[in-house]
């Protein structure tokens, strides 16, 4: 199929460009002692992801729990940063703990202190603690 075939709108990504620009910053990074946490929510690619992981990403940032859920599951990620979802609730909380379970060392923000007692009464249940 000829590039002017393909159906609109399409998403074409030239994988060379992001190698080497995922490649760069991987080395600004690296030079100034510094560790990169890609947001997934930019790009919602698993391959890119990957690519990301795989040339040094320590973890990732996702937007949703959704995007956790999709690289920890894949197996794409062990390190999840929760950038702006909001664990305030019992069904979300569920959601973070199934990350965890999964074997992933999962970062999240609580924003009230009715979340941080949900976090501690569930940890305190499992007789485990944070790190």
């Amino acid at each position: 199929m000829h590039i002017h075939e393909l159906p609109t709108p399409a998403v074409l990504v030239d994988v060379d460009r992001v190698v080497r620009n995922v490649s760069r910053v991987m080395e600004v990074a690296k030079r100034f002692g510094k560790r990169v946490w890609p947001m997934v929510k930019t790009h919602k690619s698993s391959y890119i992801a990957r690519i990301q992981r795989d040339l040094g990403a320590e973890g990732f940032t996702v937007g949703t729990l959704d995007e956790a859920e999709t690289l920890v599951e894949k197996g794409i990620a062990r390190s999840i940063m929760l950038g702006n979802v909001y664990v305030a609730d019992r069904e979300s909380f569920a959601r973070v703990a199934k990350l965890a379970e999964l074997g992933a060392r999962v970062v999240l923000r609580i924003d009230s202190f009715e979340g941080a007692k949900l976090v501690n009464s569930w940890l305190e249940e499992r007789g485990l603690e944070l790190d």
